[in-house]
């Protein structure tokens, strides 16, 4: 059986490589969101995972032998779930994808708005030097 992923954020997919070929799936990586593409690409395919290309019907309906879609994210916004519905195409997510970085961002942003780093930063390029108000 084959999966490809269709596009990624990841610098290196040699984990997800190892895990899928030691189960006896092959993986085939591209970094595209263009429909040609990747429906020249998962025509054969048995899995597609995709990260934001768009998943729509006319991918679907060209989709041959696959048995599940998985969303490398939260939401299904990118993938045509009632298409595949009606192929019979599973369509998954990954419910709690990034949430440690979403957290950590979001008390980033707290940091910054307590502390007034942009206000602080602005007034050091403008020359001003002193508390903020």
């Amino acid at each position: 059986m084959k999966a490809v992923i269709t596009d990624h954020p990841f610098p290196s997919l040699d984990l997800a490589k190892n895990i899928l070929n030691k189960n006896g799936i092959e993986m085939e990586a591209l970094q595209t969101k263009e429909t040609e593409i990747i429906i020249e690409h998962t025509r054969r395919a048995g899995g597609v995972i995709v990260g934001m290309a768009k998943i729509d019907k006319k991918v679907i309906d060209a989709l041959e032998q696959c048995k599940i879609i998985v969303r490398l994210g939260v939401g299904f916004d990118n993938v045509d779930v009632g298409a595949a519905t009606s192929r019979g195409i599973m369509v998954s997510n990954i419910p709690d994808f990034c949430t440690e970085e979403v957290s950590d961002h979001t008390m980033a942003l707290l940091l910054i708005i307590a502390r007034k780093v942009i206000q602080g930063q602005k007034a050091v390029r403008e020359g001003k030097w002193g508390p903020m108000a």
